[in-house]
């Protein structure tokens, strides 16, 4: 790492980081291909939400120095964050970190007539996935760094894909709203290769449990 680099984590984060745990939400291949770039004294653990995974409990670390999230929020029933940051922060060892990402679907990033018009008309989901920071500050953890951010232009038109599918799935669930958007919703799925954006923000927050 160059001596000007400005990294959150420390410039002695390959010294000093030993116990990763991955929360929900990445491949087995990414946790393979992160351990290659990690110390061989360092253990990274990747978890789904079903426990059957979990190795035997003789073999469960005691503490972790970073537990990373992502996409967890908005699966949550009612959008309760607090039981999942108790659990995790009981994870942390002193002076552990929590890496949250989480998708923003407060703040959309919409472009075009028709997807301002559906925007319009699609109600607030999932609040708390945009107040992570202030969860994690409720939970009595200090916040290093938090923002929100845009996808970049060439990920745009995957990324509107992934979110109109993934509406289309939560629809399912609110009957009402299903048949009223339904119909517009397949016109943005007909136009999203057509400079058609409809993205959720992503939202990046590093906090870390006092020591």
């Amino acid at each position: 790492m160059a001596p000007t680099d400005d990294y959150v984590l420390g410039k002695s984060l390959s010294d000093s980081v030993r116990g990763i745990l991955v929360v929900g939400d990445m491949k087995v291949a990414d946790i393979l291909d992160l351990a290659k770039e990690l110390p061989q004294a360092s253990q990274l653990h990747g978890l789904d939400i079903s426990d059957d995974q979990f190795p035997l409990r003789r073999l469960w670390p005691y503490n972790y120095d970073v537990v990373h999230i992502q996409m967890w929020a908005s699966t949550i029933k009612a959008g309760d964050v607090e039981p999942l940051i108790s659990h995790v922060v009981k994870l942390l060892k002193p002076g552990g970190y929590i890496q949250w990402e989480e998708a923003d679907l407060v703040h959309p990033v919409i472009k075009g007539a028709k997807a301002q018009k559906f925007g319009e008309k699609v109600p607030v989901l999932f609040r708390k996935a945009s107040d992570i920071h202030n969860r994690l500050q409720q939970a009595i953890l200090t916040i290093l760094s938090s923002k929100r951010d845009n996808f970049q232009s060439f990920l745009a038109q995957k990324c509107t894909e992934t979110y109109l599918l993934a509406l289309a799935e939560i629809f399912r669930d609110l009957l009402p709203l299903l048949s009223e958007c339904e119909t517009e919703l397949q016109e943005l799925c007909a136009l999203r290769n057509k400079e058609m954006v409809y993205n959720w923000s992503p939202i990046k927050v590093l906090a870390q449990k006092g020591e």
